[in-house]
């Protein structure tokens, strides 16, 4: 990791999980992410749901996966819509992601692409990492 005042660790969520590879540098890198200044952040569709708390580390169950199988627990953690962008995808990610989406009461319509992302709890998220 170097030296540097501070790292930011971002993933997002797809079919389910999070990218192993974290996991594997977390566990490469584990004694630095715990002796600096180290935030993380996860993006998902899921945090769109925010009046069912599901943009919080506390409401978040791919957060509470993550702490429970990391050895790394982030001071900071943030957790952010991201974007649906059907068009741009394979048929079959197009395929599953609009199943996912009938099933969490989301958007369907493989025509469009709709920006889910709270821009100013990023924000907020920004300013807090930028004073850790």
């Amino acid at each position: 990791m170097g030296s540097y005042d501070k790292v930011l660790i971002g993933a997002s969520i797809r079919y389910g999980h999070l990218n192993k590879q974290l996991y594997k540098f977390i566990s490469a890198n584990l004694s630095q992410l715990k002796s600096n200044k180290v935030a993380f952040f996860c993006v998902n569709l899921t945090a769109r749901k925010e009046d069912q708390g599901k943009d919080t580390p506390e409401g978040s169950a791919y957060i509470k996966t993550f702490l429970k199988k990391s050895p790394w627990q982030p001071t900071l953690v943030g957790v952010f819509a991201g974007a649906l962008y059907y068009p741009r995808y394979k048929w079959f990610d197009r395929v599953m992601i609009r199943f996912i989406m009938s099933m969490t009461g989301g958007e369907t319509d493989t025509t469009k692409e709709v920006e889910y992302t709270n821009w100013e709890k990023v924000s907020l998220f920004a300013q807090k990492f930028a004073q850790m």
